[in-house]
């Protein structure tokens, strides 16, 4: 607004709860001399009318907030164009309402996600464009966002289960002089990148503990949790596991008490794209993809807080397993006309649900009189009754019989393409006909809560070895992570287009995931605040060269935390 009595709209912006609205940077900074920003309009629909009509309905009046205060990224324009995000704060509450509003005026386009390549190309005299912060989007002639549009979203709909869901993952920030005219792609900052950003911007979440509130803080900054580590290292450790809530880069963070002189952190909890929301509290939402996500899932009915513990302190190149190790590893079962057999892995993830990949459930080398029909928990080796190891003193350790559990529902991602050499979208889930016990050598394996990945990576399963026979005993391997922009020119060569939701492992000789380890994990350990491990689910074994542990050729696997919004959304107790 140039003065008190005109307003001018510039820019758009997306709600993200009661108080918030993040739009992009700039559109609050450096405006024509005299403008400031005076206000923000909800439910708006057509800005000539008032109220909005449509045949017989007419939407609810608009809601007018002004900025109590506006808070732009601390590195925006540093390099140019770059971290092109900001976050007004509203002052009062928005009051949401469900009422659907007409179907014009407000204007849409569907537009693709290009391959951040073309951007770079077309802007590099320009800006420095940087995949991890920035999208590449549109380049159709006639659709594309312009000007008025900065600072709007890019959303992402999901219509599975329900009425669509919409996922907030760009923001508008700058583009070809002529918009829509040419088939330059625009750029959006990509929200993935500035979850923590965002969450560290807003005013902490509370949580509690025993009905006392408490913040979301790193555990070794709780005073509580010294206390009780003095008195029993045991009771500490269940302290820190039941009040687990979230995760500063690899430091656990937990709900502590009576700590007001200590620095907070939020505790925000991604339930499934699109809500972030306190588990405490009445539910403020907030979109986002996952990508980048600090997550806690912790809490999450869904799923086990006893996940991923490290009881011990196609596999080419690996070596065998304890009998307790990677007790999450499952063997999935099919119905042949004469007989059962395994070819695929997967990995349990709570008492009920078993993650695998999606052409282990609707793939096209799978024969059509196959049937996928059941789930092994708690093997080791496939040619014993009973698995047991020599103890060293002249006896032996013995396992647990292994259980064989029904599948009741397979649920592929529904945007699995079967005969796509690209198999994008690679991922599954097989619910149990019944809630399996867990034991020492049952035990579910933690989702990701962030999608930071390094150090050494593992892949365990029954499958073909250097001998290109299946294994009968669990192999374990570790994979260093691969460059993902080389993988996916190795895998171009082959007419395969990598894209995200996708990364690489391996590509070292005779070291690979192979032919029957499909749908089993890739692994990361983590070692947490009381000095244990605890195991993470990363990947999910997709595809790879043929034959297996072929040199410079990594294995690709699906990136679980990409899809532990649409794993939570099709999970249920």
């Amino acid at each position: 607004m140039p003065n008190a009595n005109d307003l001018s709209y510039r820019c758009g912006g997306t709600i993200i709860n009661r108080r918030y609205v993040v739009t992009a940077a700039h559109c609050v900074v450096n405006l024509p001399e005299n403008f400031k920003v005076g206000g923000v309009r909800l439910g708006e629909h057509n800005i000539l009318t008032d109220p909005d009509c449509e045949q017989e309905y007419c939407a609810e009046p608009v809601q007018d907030f002004l900025p109590e205060s506006i808070i732009v990224h601390k590195n925006y324009n540093k390099p140019e164009f770059k971290n092109d995000i900001a976050i007004i704060r509203l002052n009062k509450p928005v009051i949401y309402n469900d009422d659907p509003k007409p179907s014009t005026i407000l204007q849409t386009v569907k537009l693709p996600i290009v391959k951040i390549d073309e951007c770079v190309v077309a802007y590099k005299r320009y800006a420095e464009i940087s995949e991890d912060q920035q999208m590449c989007v549109g380049g159709v002639p006639g659709h594309d966002s312009c000007g008025g549009d900065s600072g709007g979203p890019l959303m992402q709909v999901n219509s599975l289960n329900g009425p669509p869901k919409y996922y907030f993952i760009g923001i508008v920030s700058f583009g070809a002089k002529l918009c829509g005219a040419s088939k330059t792609p625009a750029i959006y900052s990509r929200v993935a990148a500035y979850i923590t950003w965002i969450l560290n911007t807003m005013h902490p979440d509370q949580c509690t503990v025993d009905s006392q509130v408490g913040t979301c803080i790193n555990a070794r900054d709780c005073t509580l949790v010294s206390n009780i580590l003095q008195q029993s290292r045991e009771q500490a450790i269940n302290y820190l596991r039941r009040n687990h809530c979230g995760f500063e880069g690899s430091n656990p963070l937990v709900c502590c008490v009576n700590t007001a002189s200590i620095s907070t952190r939020p505790s925000g909890v991604l339930t499934n794209p699109g809500t972030t929301s306190n588990p405490n509290r009445n539910s403020e939402s907030s979109s986002s993809p996952i990508e980048n996500v600090q997550i806690d899932l912790a809490n999450n009915p869904l799923l086990s807080n006893e996940c991923g513990r490290d009881l011990s302190q196609r596999i080419v190149g690996g070596e065998r397993t304890d009998l307790d190790e990677f007790p999450w590893m499952a063997l999935v079962e099919y119905q042949k006309p004469n007989g059962r057999t395994t070819a695929c892995g997967g990995v349990l993830i709570s008492k009920r649900y078993v993650l695998t990949a999606a052409h282990c459930v609707k793939g096209k080398d799978l024969p059509a009189n196959w049937r996928l029909s059941s789930v092994r928990l708690g093997e080791y080796n496939t040619d014993t009754e009973r698995d047991c190891i020599p103890d060293g003193q002249n006896s032996e350790i013995c396992a647990d019989d292994p259980i064989t559990v029904g599948v009741e529902e397979q649920i592929a991602h529904e945007n699995y393409q079967p005969t796509s050499r690209n198999q994008r979208y690679d991922i599954a889930l097989l619910r149990l006909s019944h809630d399996v016990p867990f034991t020492r050598y049952i035990q579910p394996i933690c989702l990701p809560s962030n999608s930071s990945l390094g150090g050494k990576l593992f892949v365990a399963g029954w499958g073909k070895t250097e001998t290109s026979s299946a294994s009968n005993i669990k192999l374990k391997l570790a994979l260093p992570l691969a460059e993902q922009s080389l993988c996916d020119q190795t895998y171009v060569s082959a007419g395969v287009r990598l894209g995200l939701g996708q990364i690489c492992a391996g590509g070292q000789r005779g070291k690979d995931s192979c032919r029957g380890d499909s749908g089993g994990p890739l692994m990361a350990l983590e070692r947490i605040a009381d000095g244990t491990g605890k195991w993470t689910a990363v990947g999910v074994v997709s595809f790879g060269p043929s034959p297996c542990g072929m040199q410079g050729w990594p294995g690709v696997y699906t990136k679980v935390s990409d899809f532990v919004p649409w794993i939570l959304n099709n999970m249920r107790r």
